[in-house]
C-alpha cells in the first residue's frame, strides 16, 4: 500500500489516503483508494465499488460526509475498469469480487468488522451482490435481477442497453447511438456504430429468455442486511426494485425502509421539480444519514422526518406534491380498480354490455415512438405526447376527471383481449395525464408479447404495468393509450416470430381489441383514498 496526496477532496490533517490493490482470489488486481484515520484504533468502514471511475468528482466527494464522522472508506474500480485488471463483463464479477474485496477489510487491523455497502445504479447492484455480508446498504436506484433492466416486460430495450452498454465498452468513442436502435439485425449494431463487436451486448441478445446467464447475474436473494431503498417512479429499475424490496425476510425488512420519489435515470424531458427538496427531500443526504446513523448504532426512525413520514414505505405522490407514508405495499387506503375500454372512446367503472371490435394496423418500419418513459439515457421520465396524438396506430381512451382528483398510488395492469394476423407481436398500454390546454403527459407505460396459443380468437393478454404515484386533478382527462410498439424504449418487433439476435425482415399486423361484456378488456388502476 502506498500513501499518496489526494487532490481532489481536502483531507483533514488525521486522515491518509493509501492507494493499493486488493488481489481476487483469481489473482486479478483490483484499484482500491482507502481513505484511513491516522490514529489507532478500529474503525468501521463504508465500501464503494464502481465501473465509473473511483477517481471521479461525482465519487470521491462521497467520502467526505464518512470521513467527518471518522470511518474508514474504500473506492473501488470494477474489474476490468480504470486502475483494475481483468476483463470488464457487467455484472457477472460483482459477487465473487465484492466477497474478496469485504474479507480484506475485515483482516486490516484498523477495521472493527463493520461494513457498509454506498452508492447506487451499479454501485447499488455491487451492493446487492454482496448484502449477505455488508452489515447496511443503499439501493439507490438499482436492483438485482438485472434481466427485467435488459429485457423489461421480456421485451429487449434497444434504447437502455445501447446507451449504456456501448458507452462502457468504447467511452473514448464518439457516436450517434439513436442510429443504432433502428440498424437490424440487432446484432450488427455495434459493428455498424462503432467499428466493434460487443461481447457483452451481444451476449443479451442471444439469451432473449430468462435463462441460466440471467439466474447467475440475479443477486435478489442476497439481500439479508438492513436496506434503504430509494427509488424512482420514472426509474428503469423500477419493477425489479420493488420486488427485491418485498421479497426480504421478516427480519431484514423490520430494518428496512423505502422511498420512491419522482426521479428518472437520465435527462428528464419536462422540467419539473415537483416542489423540489422541500416537497421531494434531499435523497443523497438520508442515504449517507441511514449509513451513518446503522454504523453507530442509532435508530433510523429520527432521519424520517417532514417532508417523509416515518414509515416503511414514503411513497411520493407526483401532481399533489407530498409524501404519504405506508406500512404494506400497496397501501391499504389503495383498491384495484377496473376501468373498461368502450367503443366510444372513454373509461367506465362499468363493462358495456354491447360486443364491438377495435382496430389498427402496426407497421414495424414506421413504430409507434417512445417519448420520455421509464428508461436510460437522455430524453427520459415525465414528456409531452402531443405529437402522437394523430397517429393511426393506436387507440385512445379518456375519462374526464371532474370534480375531485383521481390518485393513483399502487401497481397497474390490464387485461385485453385480442387477436393478431402476426406470429408473434406485443401490445403496450399507457397511461397519461391530460392537462386542460396543456401538455400530455406520460404517467406509466407496459407491454407484454402475444404469441397466439390456439385457432381460437380473441385471446386473453395480461400486461404488466409497473407501479405509480400520481395525481390526476379536476379539469384533467385520465387517457389510456392501446399500440403495439414503444421504440426506441422498446424493441420494435417485427411480428416474424424469429429472435431478435437475427431478425430482418419486417411484416405489418392487423390488431383487433375486442371490448364488452363478453370480452371485458379493462385498465386496473390503483385508486388511493387517501
Amino acid at each position: 500500500m502506498a500513501e499518496t496526496s489526494c487532490a481532489t477532496i481536502e483531507l483533514p490533517d488525521n486522515y491518509s489516503f493509501i492507494t493499493t490493490n486488493i488481489i481476487a482470489k483469481d489473482g486479478t488486481a483490483l484499484g482500491t483508494d482507502l481513505y484511513l484515520p491516522k490514529k489507532k484504533g478500529k474503525f468501521p468502514c463504508v465500501l464503494v465499488r464502481t465501473p465509473y471511475d473511483k477517481n471521479t468528482e461525482l465519487l470521491l466527494p462521497a467520502a467526505k460526509p464518512f470521513i467527518d464522522e471518522g470511518f474508514a472508506v474504500v473506492i473501488q474500480d470494477c474489474r476490468g475498469r480504470l486502475t483494475s485488471k481483468g476483463e470488464f463483463f457487467p455484472f457477472i464479477d460483482e459477487r465473487n469480487d465484492g466477497l474478496d474485496t469485504v474479507k480484506w477489510i475485515r483482516e486490516q487491523k484498523w477495521s472493527n468488522g463493520q461494513v457498509a455497502g454506498f452508492s447506487g445504479s451499479y454501485g447499488g447492484y455491487t451492493q446487492i451482490a454482496i448484502a449477505d455480508v455488508l452489515d447496511f446498504a443503499t439501493l439507490h436506484v438499482t436492483a438485482g435481477n438485472i434481466y427485467k433492466i435488459i429485457y423489461p416486460y421480456g421485451i429487449f430495450s434497444p434504447k437502455t442497453v445501447f446507451t449504456w452498454g456501448f458507452m462502457m465498452d468504447t467511452p473514448q468513442v464518439e457516436f450517434d447511438v439513436k442510429n443504432a436502435y433502428k440498424i437490424l439485425p440487432l446484432s450488427q449494431a455495434d459493428v455498424k456504430t462503432y467499428g466493434k463487436t460487443n461481447k457483452f451486448v451481444n451476449e443479451y441478445l442471444k439469451h432473449e429468455p430468462y435463462d441460466n446467464f440471467w439466474k447467475k447475474q440475479n443477486f435478489s436473494k442476497f439481500i439479508k442486511c438492513p436496506v434503504i431503498s430509494m427509488a424512482g417512479w420514472y426509474d428503469m429499475f423500477l419493477g425489479p426494485q420493488f420486488e427485491d424490496f418485498l421479497a426480504l425476510d421478516e427480519k431484514t425488512s423490520a430494518k428496512s425502509r423505502m422511498i420512491v420519489g419522482p426521479w428518472c435515470h437520465g435527462t428528464q424531458v419536462i422540467e419539473k421539480d415537483y416542489g423540489g427538496e422541500k416537497k421531494t427531500g434531499n435523497r443523497e443526504l438520508i442515504n449517507y444519514q441511514f449509513i451513518i446513523a446503522g454504523l453507530k448504532g442509532e435508530k433510523i426512525d429520527k432521519l424520517f422526518i417532514a417532508p417523509y413520514k416515518n414509515t416503511k414505505y414514503n411513497l411520493f405522490i407526483m401532481e399533489r406534491n407530498e409524501y404519504v407514508g405506508s406500512e404494506v405495499w400497496p397501501p391499504e387506503e389503495t383498491k384495484l380498480t377496473k376501468f373498461y375500454l368502450c367503443n366510444n372512446k372513454k373509461l367506465f367503472t362499468k363493462v358495456q354490455k354491447t360486443k364491438a371490435e377495435l382496430k389498427y394496423t402496426y407497421d414495424p418500419a414506421n413504430p409507434f415512438p417512445s417519448l420520455g418513459g421509464s428508461i436510460f439515457g437522455e430524453n427520459v421520465g415525465p414528456a409531452g405526447q402531443s405529437s402522437t396524438t394523430s397517429r393511426t396506430d393506436q387507440l385512445i381512451f379518456d375519462m374526464d376527471i371532474k370534480n375531485k382528483p383521481l390518485t393513483l398510488l399502487g401497481p397497474i395492469s390490464a387485461e385485453l383481449f385480442v387477436e393478431t394476423s402476426a406470429k408473434c407481436t406485443d401490445f403496450y398500454v399507457s397511461l397519461q395525464d391530460v392537462f386542460p390546454k396543456g401538455p400530455i403527459v406520460n404517467i406509466q407505460t407496459g407491454g407484454a408479447k402475444f404469441i397466439s396459443k390456439s385457432k381460437k380468437n380473441p385471446q386473453q393478454l395480461d400486461i404488466e404495468i409497473w407501479p405509480t404515484g400520481y395525481q390526476i386533478n379536476p379539469g384533467h382527462k385520465l387517457r389510456v393509450v392501446i399500440t403495439s410498439s414503444c421504440f426506441p424504449a422498446y424493441n420494435r418487433n417485427l411480428n416474424t416470430g424469429e429472435p431478435i439476435y437475427s431478425a430482418k425482415k419486417m411484416v405489418k399486423a392487423n390488431q383487433k381489441i375486442y371490448i364488452g361484456s363478453k370480452f371485458p378488456s379493462s385498465v386496473i388502476l390503483p385508486v388511493y383514498s387517501k
